[in-house]
C-alpha cells in the first residue's frame, strides 16, 4: 500500500502505555521473601539428596587443580588437624542461605583437597552465580595459608577493562589466581595462624569478592 501522508501519520495515536509497570520490591519486601524462601532452600541444600553443604567426595583429588601436589610432607599431626577442621569444626560454621553461602566437598581419603562453591550475594552482579574454587591445605597449614585457585568453568573466556580479572579483579581469568591479602596475594593484613582457617577464606571471598556491588573499585 502507498505510504500514509505525513499529516495522517502525525495524527495516528501513539501506542498505549501499560496501566502500570512492574514495581521494584522494597528492601523490606525482598528480606521477607528471602525469609520465606530460606527453609525450602536450606532443605534442598542441607538434605541428603545433594549431600548437604559439606560432604566427602570420592576421588576428588583426581580432578583437582592441585592434584600433583606432594602430600608426603604432611605429618600425622597435621593430617589429624585437617581432618578435625574439615569434618568437625567447618560443619558448625556452614549454613545454606539464599542470600549467599557455600557448598564444600573434600576428598574422602585425602581431606587436604577441597572444592568449594561460593554463591553470589543478592543485589550484586554476582547474584544467583556459583563460583568454584579448588583449595589445597599444604603441609605448613594452618601456620601458613592454603593454596587456592578459581576454577569456575568458562571464567577464562571473560575479560574486563583495566583488570586481569574476568568475573572480578580478585579472580584472574587466565590463571585462576585469587587475589586476597589473607593469602598473601594482595596488599593488606595477611594470614594469622590460630585465627584464620578455611571458613575465614570462604567468608572473605563471599563478602569481599562476590558480595561486592561495584567490583570495579576492588582494583588497587
Amino acid at each position: 500500500p502507498p505510504p500514509l501522508p505525513l499529516r495522517a501519520m502525525a495524527s495516528k495515536a501513539p501506542p498505549k502505555a501499560p496501566d502500570s509497570l512492574p514495581r521494584r520490591r522494597s528492601a523490606q519486601e525482598r528480606e521477607a521473601a528471602l525469609r520465606d524462601m530460606a527453609p525450602r532452600y536450606q532443605g534442598l541444600l542441607g538434605g541428603s539428596e545433594c549431600g548437604g553443604v559439606l560432604a566427602p567426595m570420592e576421588n576428588l583429588r583426581e580432578s583437582h587443580h592441585f592434584k600433583d601436589s606432594d602430600t608426603s610432607a604432611h605429618t600425622p599431626d597435621a593430617m589429624r588437624g585437617i581432618m578435625k577442621e574439615v569434618t568437625r569444626e567447618l560443619p558448625r560454621c556452614l549454613e545454606a542461605d539464599p542470600r549467599g553461602g557455600f557448598l564444600v566437598r573434600y576428598d574422602e581419603d585425602e581431606p587436604a583437597f577441597l572444592r568449594a562453591v561460593v554463591l553470589g550475594m543478592e543485589d550484586t552482579p554476582y547474584a544467583s552465580g556459583a563460583f568454584v574454587f579448588d583449595i589445597f591445605l599444604g603441609p605448613n597449614y594452618p601456620q601458613e595459608p592454603m593454596s587456592v585457585v578459581h576454577v569456575t568453568p568458562g571464567a577464562e573466556t571473560l575479560s574486563g577493562p583495566h583488570t586481569p580479572g574476568g568475573f572480578s579483579p580478585n579472580m584472574h581469568a587466565s590463571s585462576g589466581k585469587v587475589c586476597l591479602s589473607l593469602l598473601g596475594t594482595w596488599s593488606g593484613p595477611g594470614w594469622t595462624a590460630g585465627r584464620d582457617n578455611v571458613y575465614t577464606l570462604l567468608s572473605t571471598i563471599l563478602l569481599q569478592v562476590v558480595g561486592v556491588a561495584l567490583p570495579y573499585f576492588n582494583e588497587p
